[in-house]
């Protein structure tokens, strides 16, 4: 499990509840009693899959459960996941995408010591991060700058046509690197990806592709003061490009991929023979490939 470290001035689970924009849900905890003195270093919200692989640790995630699943052992494999990441704590607004929290999913927050608080009521997700964000701010000394977090992701890819179908994802998070190894400050990260797929005949398969990428240091807010002002990381990054794979056989396929990619940033550009990283770059890039999937049962 990821460590949390907590100090005095640290907005927790047990002031977050007190606070009126989350009263207004008329929050109960049901489970993790004895830990809402837990510090929240930031709040996440989202749907995303698989969602513990962006937590950082120390996170209140908002969730309305719409990928919690109806099975029990994914339903405590959520919870598990998560208790894993270092969550603070998971939040769950009651509605179409979880109408009630489901037995098995209280009872491994109850075992994993997660607290766990449901909202009867639905409220704006924007006023409640909002005010929770701004006590944290607040607390720290920092100016208030708030930015909503997002991750939007499509498990299937969406039908156009009996051949064609696209697929996307987009998110935005903030990340707080003090006192982390990059110890930059306040990122923001932001990406969004397109796919577009067209299945030519049953063994030829053709799709283009975009991806967009940026990343922006909000506030120095650097711990070390020997780097202070030269961790800037300020980023943009885009591709596009298309793909054709050919199946030889049920184990063996071909493909062959164009990319062209753009990268402007404020890090001092440099290049390990495979991947261009930093500076300003343009670059295109052809890739051949032969891959086998066997069966394992």
């Amino acid at each position: 499990m990821k460590g949390v470290q907590s100090h005095d001035a640290a907005v927790t689970i047990a002031d977050a509840l007190a606070l009126p924009a989350v009263r207004e849900g008329v929050p109960q905890v049901l489970a993790g009693e004895s830990e809402l003195g837990r510090p929240i270093r930031w709040v996440h919200s989202g749907e995303f899959p698989d969602m513990p692989a962006v937590l950082k640790g120390g996170e209140l995630l908002l969730t309305h459960g719409m990928s919690v699943g109806p099975r029990e052992d994914g339903q405590r494999r959520f919870v598990a996941d998560l208790a894993r990441a270092g969550l603070a704590g998971l939040m769950i607004e009651l509605g179409t995408g979880m109408a009630g929290v489901p037995a098995p999913l209280v009872d491994e927050a109850r075992r994993q010591r997660l607290p766990l608080i449901v909202l009867h009521r639905p409220i704006p997700w924007v006023e409640l991060t909002e005010a929770i964000h701004r006590d944290i701010v607040d607390r720290q000394g920092r100016p208030t700058r708030l930015f909503a977090n997002w991750q939007v992701s499509l498990d299937s890819p969406i039908p156009l046509t009996r051949r064609t179908s696209v697929s996307l994802s987009t998110q935005q998070g903030i990340n707080d690197t003090a006192s982390d190894i990059n110890d930059v400050g306040l990122v923001l990260s932001q990406s969004a990806t397109v796919t577009l797929t067209h299945t030519v005949s049953r063994d030829l398969f053709a799709s283009v592709f975009a991806n967009f990428s940026r990343t922006q240091m909000l506030e120095d807010i650097t711990t070390n003061g020997s780097t202070q002002g030269q961790n800037s990381q300020d980023s943009t990054y885009w591709s596009t490009g298309a793909s054709l794979s050919y199946a030889l056989s049920r184990i063996w396929s071909v493909s062959a991929a164009y990319r062209y990619q753009h990268g402007d940033s404020d890090v001092p550009g440099s290049n390990n023979g495979d991947t261009s990283v930093g500076g300003k770059y343009s670059e295109n890039r052809v890739i051949f490939s032969l891959s086998a999937a066997f069966p394992v049962f």
